[in-house]
């Protein structure tokens, strides 16, 4: 398949459309952290001082940060996503101005947990809010700003993802929604904690099940596809999941080649292909791509990729 052409232009597409990610205007701290994934990713994260900088800038007094750059009172998940790429960068950036913003961060969230485990935010599902902290700590616990309270914290939020899954083995945001982009993003939080559960095999099936004959997920919704591939060629890199491995690898080869097919002429994509292109969903197919290829590569597993 023509990745590299896809992207390519993709990657071309984000530079020419900085005004939706530089955080010299009052940009959303969602597409500059998605921005910021890929970087790392990329490790090109050293090229982005610059941008690193004026994140850790915007960050309150109280440890975190607002949806966008200039609001002035911090949200869960948007604090928890800046804490995550924050994480992520200063493995290579080795800074101590980073580092000080990072715990800082991270006592925030931890303060922002609620008695049965989750976390709420005044934006976004509860749901989301609680998997992209514990995302975040998954990082933490991993480096040296370790401490008991992290690693408690992570410990009753994988408790409260646990209990929120449906009897199918899959999450919903309400019963009648589609559960494929917060199982996606719930799938992978569990694969990295919990490797050998067998809660695994069971949401990659669902997800698979989930998948149209075109190679989409959510009627051609480019975001819930990216979700649901980057997620399972995740799990199946851990025990509870590799049995359905060669499912996976067809999945995502048809996925792949769909997100190809729909790419705007400009070079970005939007949430559906007939939909304006933003900065946002561009940076989810990038970085949906760079995972493929290390997957189709046969690197073994995209933990690394993950942690």
């Amino acid at each position: 398949m023509e990745t590299d052409l896809w992207l390519g232009r993709a990657e071309r597409y984000v530079v020419d459309h900085e005004e939706q990610w530089t955080p010299t205007k009052d940009v959303d701290f969602e597409t500059l952290n998605h921005l910021m994934r890929v970087w790392v990713q990329g490790e090109r994260i050293g090229e982005h001082r610059t941008e690193v900088e004026a994140a850790c800038a915007a960050q309150h007094e109280d440890g975190g940060w607002g949806d966008r750059r200039d609001e002035t009172q911090s949200q869960v998940r948007s604090s928890a996503f800046c804490c995550q790429m924050l994480l992520r960068a200063n493995r290579m950036l080795n800074d101590e101005r980073v580092c000080e913003a990072i715990e800082r961060a991270l006592d925030f969230l931890v303060a922002q947990q609620e008695i049965d485990g989750g976390w709420s935010d005044r934006r976004w599902h509860r749901l989301d809010a609680t998997s992209v902290s514990v995302g975040t700590l998954i990082f933490a616990i991993r480096e040296p700003y370790r401490c008991a309270a992290y690693a408690q914290a992570l410990g009753r939020g994988m408790s409260f993802v646990a209990e929120a899954r449906a009897s199918d083995g899959l999450w919903y945001h309400k019963p009648t929604s589609s559960p494929v982009e917060i199982t996606a993003h719930l799938l992978q939080k569990v694969a990295l904690y919990n490797e050998g559960s067998k809660d695994i095999g069971r949401a990659i099936a669902g997800l698979l099940e989930h998948q149209d004959e075109e190679g989409h997920w959510d009627k051609r919704d480019v975001d819930s596809t990216c979700d649901a591939l980057r997620s399972m060629m995740l799990a199946v890199g851990v025990p509870g999941g590799n049995e359905l491995r060669e499912d996976v690898v067809t999945a995502a080869d048809r996925g792949i080649a769909w997100l190809g097919s729909v790419q705007a002429s400009d070079g970005g994509y939007g949430v559906r292909p007939d939909r304006p292109t933003k900065v946002l969903y561009t940076c989810d197919v990038i970085d949906t791509l760079l995972k493929y290829n290390a997957f189709a590569s046969g690197v073994g597993s995209l933990v690394g990729f993950y942690q």
